[in-house]
């Protein structure tokens, strides 16, 4: 599986290779005694080797979500949807239907993959037809 390459800092520097000598444990280099953006990755690997460590000594059940987790959970996926929360798209198969908030937060991935863009929110409106009625 392909990994998707990491931004390098804005240094030039590779922010991996920045991340990996520092979980290696090795000291940092010259440019990275000085540089604020290496020293600040230095600083997040290793706070984060900390949270993993701890993480890793935890005994399981401390992990386990709240027993009313799942009954939340299941509540809110078999909910049931408004037809305003529907979109009727077209398909070579007849009307097929998509939940908004899935339609919504697929929108929201693909633009937050965009290199320099962010979607902090979207709206989805299906306009009626000439009739009045939804498509």
């Amino acid at each position: 599986m392909a990994m998707t390459p990491i931004a390098p800092l804005p240094c030039g520097r590779d922010a991996a290779t920045v991340w990996d000598r520092a979980a290696a444990g090795r000291p940092p280099d010259g440019h990275e005694r000085t540089c604020p953006h290496c020293t600040a990755a230095r600083a997040d690997a290793a706070g984060l080797d900390t949270v993993v460590r701890r993480m890793a000594h935890r005994d399981a059940t401390e992990l386990a979500p709240p027993p009313e987790m799942l009954d939340r959970v299941v509540t809110a996926v078999n909910g049931p949807l408004r037809p305003a929360d529907l979109l009727v798209l077209p398909s070579p198969y007849g009307r097929a239907r998509l939940a908004r908030p899935a339609a919504a937060a697929v929108l929201r991935h693909v633009v937050d993959g965009m290199a320099g863009l962010r979607a902090r929110s979207c709206r989805i409106e299906q306009p009626p037809t000439a009739a009045g009625r939804w498509r």
